[in-house]
């Protein structure tokens, strides 16, 4: 990484011409010899206002396909405050912040006006992201969540949402979850009906589409 550090920093800095690029600070360092090494790959118009170092206190684990969730670190609280004091250091290096004005939002048209969404959303599917369900909801449609974990029946909907996550950490109370479905989890996008209109996000798609290699009985 060492050695892109200079291209990636110069490919942020001018891609956006109408963006102010301010400077950098380079993470995970391993040393002052090893920033130093950054810093003198660095085209003379960008500035590094510091460094954090590399502190396994204050990173979040992760897993084959990304970072442990939140509600899976025991003590993520101490790792967040570490991480800031790591960063309280350098706000006297920073420039002022910046300002943003208000801009003014046209309203959406309702296209999804009468349709109602079933979308899941637990610990399996729990890659969901708050702007995406406003603007459905803007654009009209009836929001209901609902658990494949814990649930004993689906909401009547018109679609079916089914986000991304880790279904492929809970197979076996996925398929054990017999009042929401009556079908291995590879068939949950017929849960409700077969013609269902469905939308599935992530991993939760390559895992539909892989459960049958995932365990010996699925």
């Amino acid at each position: 990484m060492a050695q892109t550090f200079s291209a990636i920093t110069h490919g942020l800095a001018t891609f956006r011409s109408d963006l102010s690029f301010a400077g950098v600070i380079p993470n995970h360092v391993a040393s002052l010899s090893h920033y130093q090494m950054l810093i003198e790959s660095l085209p003379p118009h960008i500035k590094s206002f510091g460094w954090l170092a590399r502190d396994e206190k204050s990173s979040l684990p992760s897993r084959h396909l990304g970072l442990l969730q939140g509600n899976e670190i025991n003590d993520i609280e101490t790792r967040i405050n570490r991480a800031a004091d790591a960063l309280n250091d350098l706000i006297t290096t920073l420039p002022d912040s910046a300002t943003f004005s208000a801009k003014k939002l046209t309203p959406h048209p309702l296209y999804l006006k009468g349709l109602c969404i079933a979308v899941a959303f637990d610990p399996a599917f729990s890659f969901l992201y708050r702007a995406n369900i406003d603007l459905l909801r803007d654009l009209g449609a009836d929001i209901r969540f609902f658990s494949p974990l814990t649930d004993t029946s689906l909401p009547k909907a018109d679609t079916l949402y089914l986000p991304g996550g880790y279904p492929e950490l809970y197979l076996e109370r996925l398929a054990g979850n017999q009042p929401i479905k009556k079908k291995p989890f590879s068939c949950t996008i017929k849960l409700i009906n077969p013609s269902l209109q469905s939308v599935v996000g992530c991993y939760t798609y390559a895992n539909l589409s892989q459960i049958p290699t995932l365990t010996a009985s699925r």
